[in-house]
């Protein structure tokens, strides 16, 4: 029984996938209620939500890859009882392995320059301080490179770690040589903390510049701050690095599992939910509402903007009061004009009294 079902027989296994399970449901459900609230607000999609859906794209593909790692891989299970499965077992699994560093680090990346661009777009039109929003800008910016400078080293790191990079997954063969793996996992995970505690704190000081009410502003506030979580979740995940090593790591990597994944998908949830503003608002239905009326064009189509609604009442109340000419001649004058030739005459007499001495 153990030996087909693989991780998916222990507890561990199990647990890792019910987890993973989970968060990624809430994710999808978060997403479906952002592409919603762009439909309510009437508003294109921007740079921000772009990059987080590409890293909705990574982070889907990191559950799978979760998934598989319990099974076909051997991942909840100790490491004896799976190397008795056969090398082969062992090499699908380590070839999961190092697949799933590819997919995290490009995934926790794109949710940053998501969550950066976002500042970005919020604080620029709202802020009253322009000295503020260029240090915002300039800060954001500086960060943006770092993330883009981690993602490519540690891309690099995962290519040159082990020389030939077959031996990531299969360590039997003889020539070769991998450097410390976990020393670099810790370097590595210590700078994603630091950027992660950088964009948490770059927004706060401009935030209170907003021109909203301050049940608004400590409302962002509170949201923004689920960036401390992935924080607090890095630190833990680093932790359980340090702690475990690689002695037992398909037993292991379970916990690690857990806390990387959650890592990416609440960071994910926290990316989106200052989107999700306009379907928690009183006006929505109005908002809805008033989306849904454009102009009229001339030739009576309708186009993309939306009216306003003095606009639109005085255009209803213009159309109401219209009444079209009848097919008869309008004489004026003593000059014949037909109304087919698109034209009225109107002349007007002007008494002049001019008084003598």
């Amino acid at each position: 029984m153990t030996e087909s079902l693989r991780g998916l027989a222990t507890v561990k296994g199990q647990q890792f996938v019910i987890v993973t399970a989970i968060f990624f449901l809430l994710i999808l459900a978060v997403a479906g209620l952002r592409v919603w609230a762009k439909i309510v607000v009437g508003r294109r999609f921007e740079i921000h939500d772009y990059l987080a859906f590409a890293a909705l794209i990574c982070t889907t593909g990191f559950a799978v890859v979760s998934i598989l790692c319990v099974y076909p891989g051997t991942v909840g299970m100790h490491l004896p009882d799976a190397a008795s499965l056969g090398s082969s077992v062992m090499r699908t699994t380590l070839k999961i392995f190092y697949s799933a560093g590819f997919i995290w680090i490009t995934s926790t990346i794109l949710i940053k320059l998501s969550l950066l661009h976002f500042y970005r777009s919020i604080f620029l039109v709202h802020s009253v301080r322009s000295q503020r929003i260029k240090l915002l800008q300039y800060s954001a910016y500086t960060i943006y490179a770092l993330c883009v400078l981690y993602w490519i080293a540690h891309i690099t790191l995962l290519l040159r770690i082990c020389q030939p990079i077959t031996l990531q997954w299969d360590p039997a063969q003889g020539s070769g040589h991998c450097g410390d793996i976990t020393k670099e996992e810790i370097s590595s995970s210590a700078m994603n903390m630091i950027l992660d505690l950088s964009i948490v704190i770059l927004p706060m000081p401009s935030l209170w510049s907003l021109r909203i009410s301050l049940k608004k502003k400590f409302a962002i506030n509170a949201i923004l701050s689920l960036g401390l979580l992935v924080c607090i979740i890095s630190a833990v995940r680093l932790i359980l690095v340090i702690r475990n090593g690689s002695e037992d790591f398909t037993y292991t990597s379970t916990d690690v599992g857990i806390f990387s994944g959650s890592e990416i998908y609440i960071g994910w949830i926290s990316t989106s939910l200052p989107t999700l503003g306009p379907l928690f608002r009183k006006d929505r239905l109005a908002t809805e509402a008033r989306n849904r009326k454009y102009y009229v064009s001339r030739r009576g189509e309708r186009s993309g903007k939306p009216l306003k609604k003095g606009f639109r009442d005085s255009l209803l109340m213009m159309n109401q009061s219209f009444q079209p000419l009848k097919d008869q001649d309008i004489s004026w004058g003593g000059s014949g004009l037909s109304n087919k030739q698109q034209a009225i005459s109107r002349t007007q007499e002007i008494h002049v009294t001019v008084d003598t001495v």
